[in-house]
């Protein structure tokens, strides 16, 4: 009996702080949140030049920047309910990049953000991510309005926000550099 209880306590406290936990799940992918553990696989992502080149202030990003990336996204998930979660290959189980949600550096909106290793591109993986991460924003999370933000010469990302019925709002600079900015509103 002792044991038995001891097995129940452990598999309710395991429940309670489950870091396997799902987000949301398409067909063929899931979002989860970043652990530590992670920081090995998004280094190597972080890595790849043709990935990185037009994320944030494009180049790549080494070891120590993905733990810290990392950290800050578990800080924000506690501090906001929301942040950039793991996308996980459901078939082989694999992370293969990022998707979720950021607040902009001034704060005056949440931005879809997504990005996947070059190895994954071309499946149609970031339109079927993002679709399901826009609508948990709006259904879960209960947001008005989400931004998204690509570099002008980006034509995949440009497309990938068409795909999803994102609004062009013009140009907008971001870290001394000009972004195309597109929006959704719920209605």
């Amino acid at each position: 009996m002792v044991l038995f209880q001891k097995n129940f306590e452990s598999s309710k406290l395991k429940a309670k702080f489950n870091f396997n936990m799902k987000i949301l799940e398409t067909e063929r992918l899931y979002l989860r949140e970043f652990r530590l553990s992670d920081v090995e696989r998004m280094s190597q992502i972080h890595l790849e030049e043709e990935t990185m080149r037009y994320i944030g202030k494009g180049g790549i990003r080494n070891t120590e920047q993905t733990r810290r990336g990392i950290e800050y996204f578990i800080k924000n998930q506690k501090e906001n309910g929301f942040t950039l979660w793991a996308v996980i290959e459901k078939e082989s189980d694999t992370l293969i990049g990022h998707c979720g949600f950021e607040y902009l550096q001034d704060r005056s909106d949440i931005e879809l953000c997504y990005l996947l290793s070059k190895d994954y591109w071309g499946k149609g993986y970031a339109t079927e991510i993002s679709k399901e991460t826009l609508k948990y924003g709006f259904e879960k999370l209960k947001l008005k309005r989400i931004v998204a933000m690509t570099y002008p010469e980006n034509q995949s990302s440009i497309n990938v926000l068409e795909k999803l019925g994102m609004k062009p709002e013009g140009e907008k600079e971001f870290f001394g550099i000009k972004f195309l900015f597109f929006s959704m509103i719920k209605l």
